[in-house]
């Protein structure tokens, strides 16, 4: 590697034409350099490429069809030139220093292919930066396991070498939607090599409306399938990190993604997920009764969930909850 060697910044946008010209500034406005800036506009509608004709002669515009954010990111990817790629989302912004200290924890940790960052978030209804302590730390070094059970590596903190990318792979395009496509890279890229974490906010990481990772029952969904997909692959885990606790963790995301899909009114896709809860957990009482519930009538089925609802609501009841954390 090359002793200054070029940063790809990749940028992908769908209507995201109110934000990306910040994303954009922070990305050219870093004391790291040489950076190459590629803003992949994944088919918006809005007036994205407008806004962004003034800054054509300092970035690299790239137009395709809409094919959801892990092709965006792929096509930023084929079309860098650096040595490095950093990802960067259209509502995000990053801080003045944050290549430039990656790049320093590159050079004192050179069996490292990927470093991550803290991160501030930033109201889009207020203004406001907040720090919100998350144990990042432990996505550090050789972490692949930590990934089973969460993950808290933001994409847009990202920077990685273009020499893992080639390795491992780019991401999954069969996840359309912004959600776990990152987690899935992450996971294959931390079975083969350590990660490196900066233990300080380099990125505004941008709270609206229009989050992706709002849609829970999508999130609940391609986690899922994430997971299984790195269990099939590496079955060795379930001997590694407990037959037991995997069990728990995939009938808990698939009875999730079930109940979810209830609350949708997608009745045929909630069974098809409370049957693979099942799977993993036989004995559960409470999947079996939501998946039959999926066969009532609409009616039927709404006046039991009003009983249930009147029950839990009584005063002294106390309602049970499940700690998730690991």
């Amino acid at each position: 590697m090359s002793n200054k060697p070029l940063i790809s910044t990749i940028i992908p946008s769908y209507n995201s034409a109110r934000f990306v010209l910040q994303a954009v500034q922070s990305a050219l406005e870093q004391t790291y350099s040489p950076v190459e800036v590629i803003v992949v506009d994944d088919g918006s509608t809005d007036d994205t490429r407008n806004r962004l004709a003034s800054l054509k002669d300092c970035i690299h515009y790239v137009y395709q069809s809409n094919g959801g954010v892990a092709k965006a990111r792929n096509r930023g990817i084929s079309e860098a030139q650096g040595e490095l790629i950093a990802f960067l989302d259209a509502d995000d912004q990053w801080l003045p220093a944050k290549l430039q200290k990656q790049w320093e924890c590159l050079q004192v940790n050179p069996n490292v292919c990927l470093v991550h960052t803290d991160l501030y978030r930033l109201y889009e209804s207020s203004g406001a930066r907040v720090y919100k302590y998350r144990d990042r730390k432990r996505f550090s070094g050789y972490c692949y396991s930590e990934f089973f059970w969460g993950n808290a590596v933001m994409t847009s903190t990202v920077l990685v070498t273009r020499s893992c990318l080639e390795e491992i792979g780019r991401f999954d395009e069969e996840i359309r939607d912004p959600s776990t496509e990152d987690l899935d890279l992450w996971l294959r890229i931390a079975r083969h090599f350590p990660l490196a974490y900066i233990d300080e906010p380099l990125l505004l990481y941008r709270e609206h409306a229009t989050n992706g990772s709002h849609n829970q029952r999508k999130m609940l969904e391609n986690e899922y399938y994430v997971l299984a997909n790195a269990l099939r692959a590496d079955p060795a885990l379930w001997r590694a990190l407990g037959r037991g606790r995997l069990r728990r963790r995939m009938s808990e995301l698939a009875f999730g993604a079930g109940y979810a899909n209830v609350d949708a009114g997608a009745l045929r896709r909630a069974r098809r997920y409370f049957l693979m809860a099942l799977r993993y957990a036989p004995q559960n009482l409470k999947t079996w009764a939501l998946w039959t519930s999926t066969f009532l009538p609409p009616g039927l089925r709404q006046k039991l969930r009003s009983v249930k609802q009147r029950l839990m609501s009584r005063p002294g009841e106390a309602e049970v909850s499940v700690d998730r954390s690991e």
